[in-house]
């Protein structure tokens, strides 16, 4: 729960004091399931379920989606090379929206979602580095997001489109200028 501010805090620039008045249990449960068709094409699937046990006295509620998932495909056609595709799923929220039309906040639900992710990841480039690159939500799917996420009324529910395009280069493999059995300990500056 939050309380306003009196003046003098007001003017030190706070808006807002948070007050801890209530405990909250959570109840969670999750199952993984993984299948290796061959050794070239794997696949796994994920479920969470989380429900929060909060004191009924309390108006702002965590708007905590009870239910989210995930799965992913695999396939590796050829040594060092991996394609893949992952899935997640994030089930509807309920959440409280302040509407102008409207004295109290509307109870609203926000609605379940998929984002998509699918790339390939190249290893031993050169012998030294792996390559990923990765487009997260390539097809632009929206999603509502609203503003607080913390219980108290939201004054918007946004559509959202996240879309990027990753690239990664990582160091994998040994430094061949190095010879570590040569390696002398680093000595401190003046010594």
């Amino acid at each position: 729960r939050y309380e306003d501010v009196g003046p003098d805090l007001a003017a030190q620039g706070f808006s807002i004091i948070p007050r801890n008045r209530a405990s909250t249990q959570i109840v969670a449960g999750y199952a993984e399931a993984h299948l290796a068709w061959s050794p070239r094409l794997n696949a796994f699937a994920t479920y969470s379920f989380k429900h929060l046990i909060e004191p009924t006295d309390q108006e702002d509620r965590v708007p905590v989606a009870e239910h989210t998932g995930s799965a992913a495909v695999s396939y590796r056609p050829f040594d060092d090379f991996n394609a893949f595709m992952t899935v997640n799923w994030v089930g509807p929220r309920p959440i409280q929206l302040r509407v102008a039309s409207a004295d109290a906040p509307q109870p609203t639900t926000v609605n379940h979602y998929l984002m998509m992710d699918v790339g390939f990841s190249v290893s031993n480039v050169l012998n030294l580095f792996d390559v990923t690159l990765k487009a997260r939500n390539p097809f632009r799917a929206s999603h509502d997001s609203p503003y607080r996420l913390d219980g108290r009324p939201s004054p918007i529910l946004e559509p959202r489109i996240v879309s990027e395009v990753l690239f990664t280069l990582s160091w994998a493999g040994s430094m061949p200028w190095a010879n570590s059995e040569a390696a002398t300990p680093l000595r401190r500056v003046g010594d």
